[in-house]
């Protein structure tokens, strides 16, 4: 293998873990949201999950990609991801908790 397929692995798994993150970020917003839209928003996480699977399949089947660069390529977003809801998690509560007290 190539280092520009090494890059492009890396690059592939990178994007697709930023798009699942931001899809993840949409979903759970909706389930945090109104009462009457959970159950569309846990179809939505459940397509979600289906369409992620689907295109990581599609990815190391048909793209000729180093499978260990693609990994580290999704491992590393989702790290991020998980750093920056660990520091945006307390304002997040905060805010959740201010519009409760504000709805009663």
């Amino acid at each position: 293998m190539t280092i520009k397929t090494n890059i492009l692995s890396f690059a592939v798994g990178l994007a697709i873990a930023g798009a699942n993150f931001a899809a993840l970020n949409f979903v759970v917003r909706r389930m945090l949201g109104a009462p009457d839209k959970r159950a569309l928003a846990i179809v939505l996480a459940l397509l979600k999950l289906a369409i992620l699977v689907l295109v990581v399949w599609v990815v190391i089947k048909y793209l000729p990609i180093n499978i260990v660069w693609f990994l580290a390529g999704l491992t590393v977003a989702l790290v991020a991801g998980c750093v920056i809801l660990l520091l945006c998690s307390g304002d997040c509560f905060a805010r959740q908790k201010r519009a409760r007290n504000d709805m009663l």
